[in-house]
């Protein structure tokens, strides 16, 4: 792969960063993070640079993207397993991995805010989904060396 230009390496860093800060709250609590779930966009793959900065809403798409590749490559810097799941598919993959119903899935899901409190928008619901599947062995490619329990 081509060597990540510049400003990608400090987006990575400041990523790693926050990262680090999640691992050592989830490590005073008893916990390890094994993996990172990223939430993909439903649209089709980014044209060519001038057609982005041609158009203000392809701009938007290309910062997420390069957002997401920001995280994807601080998580694998801290040799967590990254696991991508489109926005659109995320109930219908994440009902299929725990083997439950969609609609109950989503259910459980909403009903999530009356325990956790606001705000509990859609990103906190597609976050706890990517999560939840991030966390599913079957969702995540095996580690040489590790065993499924």
């Amino acid at each position: 792969s081509s060597p990540m230009p510049t400003a990608g390496r400090y987006e990575v860093r400041q990523a790693a960063a926050q990262q680090g800060g999640e691992e050592s709250e989830a490590a005073e609590r008893g916990h390890r993070p094994e993996a990172c779930g990223i939430l993909l966009a439903a649209g089709a793959p980014l044209p060519e640079l001038a057609s982005i900065l041609a158009s203000h809403s392809r701009i938007h798409s290309a910062d997420g993207e390069h957002f997401r590749n920001a995280l994807a490559a601080a998580a694998q810097e801290r040799g967590l397993e990254v696991v991508r799941l489109r926005e659109r598919d995320a109930a219908a993959a994440v009902a299929s991995t725990l083997r439950v119903a969609a609609a109950d899935l989503v259910r459980r899901v909403q009903d999530m805010r009356g325990t956790l409190g606001p705000p509990w928008t859609q990103d906190q619901k597609l976050a706890t989904l990517a999560a939840w599947h991030a966390m599913s062995r079957e969702a995540r490619p095996a580690r040489s060396g590790r065993t499924e329990a």
